[in-house]
């Protein structure tokens, strides 16, 4: 069945559902693209001084970010890897194209 065939109230399920899946789309791409910073800058300079901590060493919170807690060097690490885990999966150019297709080109960046 095409999309014209479905009926108006499939049509404006579907629509809605739509109008879900797309900004997400740009949102995930927007995240994607921080994450990829994040991992560079990792692999730039910060990997030498996080294994330079002993085992349960605590990073104060110097970010400005209100609320943000302390985090010791392994839940440092445990968000590192998550971000390399989304990556492998994530930022992959089929995976680019077809958020760029889903999104529009103009919404994926900022």
């Amino acid at each position: 069945m095409q999309y014209d065939a479905l009926t108006a109230e499939q049509k404006a399920t579907l629509d809605a559902f739509m109008t879900l899946l797309r900004p997400w789309a740009g949102e995930a791409a927007r995240a994607n693209n921080h994450a990829q910073l994040i991992d560079d800058t990792y692999e730039a300079s910060a990997t030498g001084v996080i294994a330079s901590l002993d085992a349960g060493a605590v990073v104060p919170n110097n970010t400005g970010l209100a609320g943000a807690m302390p985090l010791t060097k392994e839940e440092v690490l445990e968000l590192v890897t998550d971000i390399k885990t989304l990556q492998a999966g994530f930022n992959t150019p089929a995976k680019r194209q077809l958020i760029s297709k889903a999104a529009g080109a103009g919404n994926i960046v900022g």
